[in-house]
């Protein structure tokens, strides 16, 4: 599977892995919410469509997308301390998700020592797991879909449904202390290289040091999966069982979130083009 791996123990990665059960995007996206399906194959986490995709007949009660606020956990939660060369890597996948030119930042931040990375009022999407099991137990599985015949045919292929979301519209860099000192100075020659007139995100400093890049559209940064099991007469959530090395969330009606890796890591998320997603 396309990936990136991160640092064991890193704070925020612990609390989107540990606590929410969320999987991270290396590259955040608005079109990854809540009814995606996505599929496993042959390495890659792919983007197959919206649920409804996969029946026969024509959905009349997907489940509704409802929206909360999430601040306590996560808003403004540091990621651990890194070398500003593995920083950029992680750096590269949130300025390619919020359309932000790389050009002339990644040079700044190679003059730092250390680097951290968090994000700013966060909101969760969701929908509710009974509504969903519902759905999926109601339905004809449109077993003609060619997208669908990996995942009939092959059970190494894996095949999912995002349920739930955390997406902000900004990101932040930290520096450390000798960085910091300088970044005025650092500042003023970034947005000499940057059209930040013509710009899409606004740029400044914050108040409690590090910089903030805010753009107009939330993307999505981490979301959990419920895994699907499928055959020729239908589809069903998949049964966690306590032996295995997945995590069963004890809320929200206890449904079975999957982890999609036992390490840290972000995952690449590609797009399917057999099945646009609306």
């Amino acid at each position: 599977m396309s990936f990136l791996k991160l640092c064991q123990g890193d704070p925020l990665v612990s609390v989107l892995k540990d606590h929410f059960d969320a999987s991270i995007a290396r590259i955040p996206k608005s079109s990854i919410k809540p009814n995606l399906v996505l599929g496993y194959s042959n390495g890659k986490l792919n983007t197959l469509g919206q649920l409804d995709s996969l029946f026969k007949e024509d959905l009349y009660n997907i489940p509704a997308v409802k929206v909360e606020e999430v601040t306590k956990e996560l808003s403004g939660k540091r990621s651990g301390s890194m070398s500003s060369s593995f920083g950029i890597k992680i750096l590269e996948g949130f300025l390619k998700g919020f359309n932000i030119p790389s050009a002339g930042l990644a040079q700044m931040i190679t003059k730092a020592d250390d680097i951290a990375y968090s994000f700013d009022r966060i909101r969760s999407q969701y929908i509710e797991s009974l509504k969903l099991g519902a759905v999926l137990g109601g339905q004809e599985l449109n077993t003609a879909n060619l997208s669908l015949k990996p995942f009939l045919t092959d059970s190494k292929n894996r095949l999912f449904v995002v349920v739930r979301t955390y997406q902000s519209k900004s990101f932040n860099i930290h520096f450390d202390q000798s960085f910091e000192s300088n970044l005025e100075l650092n500042l003023k020659g970034l947005k000499g290289m940057m059209d930040l007139d013509n710009a899409s995100f606004n740029l400044k400093k914050k108040e409690e040091g590090g910089l903030g890049f805010e753009g107009s559209t939330y993307k999505t940064f981490a979301f959990q999966l419920v895994e699907l099991e499928v055959d020729e007469d239908g589809l069903y959530i998949k049964e966690i069982v306590s032996d295995n090395d997945h995590k069963v969330l004890r809320e929200n009606n206890q449904i079975p979130i999957t982890n999609l890796s036992n390490d840290p890591v972000m995952f690449d998320i590609e797009s399917d083009e057999q099945i646009p997603v609306s």
